[in-house]
């Protein structure tokens, strides 16, 4: 790795991390999700992420509302009501997949490319090869394949699937 990609991974990594923790935070949940990894990676300045979107015909902003309407879903079914944000943190359901295990993936599908630089397509590379989250139900509502989004991310990321 050359050691403005290794500055620019470290840049990527920071405000990937950043903004999963942040988006958990404001859900009310400790550990982020991978689905909050999702919706930094789609803020960010690289835009691989947003592309790989908009390549299926989605709109990448309607993932985060995707995500918020299965947080609602999930807390009337555990008698919240209307699931405002008062509910109590210990009330949320867990995130399934965390964030971690999804930015680990990201970050290996993101060496085996050449130049080896972690974009946001690599993060929704390690989405789209979860079966089961909220990440896959909220992609599933919105009406995106998983295996038609992998294929627009290695387009994106100019890499072959």
């Amino acid at each position: 790795m050359r050691k403005g990609s290794a500055l620019t991974d470290i840049t990527t990594i920071n405000a990937l991390l950043t903004g999963a923790e942040n988006e958990a935070r404001q859900c009310g949940q400790v550990v982020p999700g991978a689905e909050h990894l999702l919706i930094s990676a789609l803020a960010l300045p690289d835009g691989t992420a947003r592309r790989t979107f908009e390549r299926v015909g989605a709109d990448p902003d309607q993932f985060h509302k995707a995500i918020s309407a299965l947080r609602v879903a999930a807390l009337c079914s555990l008698g919240h009501g209307s699931a405002d944000s008062t509910a109590p943190a210990s009330a949320l359901p867990p995130a399934t997949t965390t964030a971690q295990g999804a930015f680990q993936v990201a970050v290996r599908l993101s060496k085996a490319t050449k130049p080896s630089q972690l974009l946001g397509g690599h993060v929704i590379l390690a989405i789209c090869q979860m079966e089961q989250g909220s990440s896959a139900q909220a992609l599933s509502t919105m009406g995106i394949d998983r295996a038609m989004l992998r294929a627009a991310a290695y387009e994106e990321l100019g890499a072959k699937s």
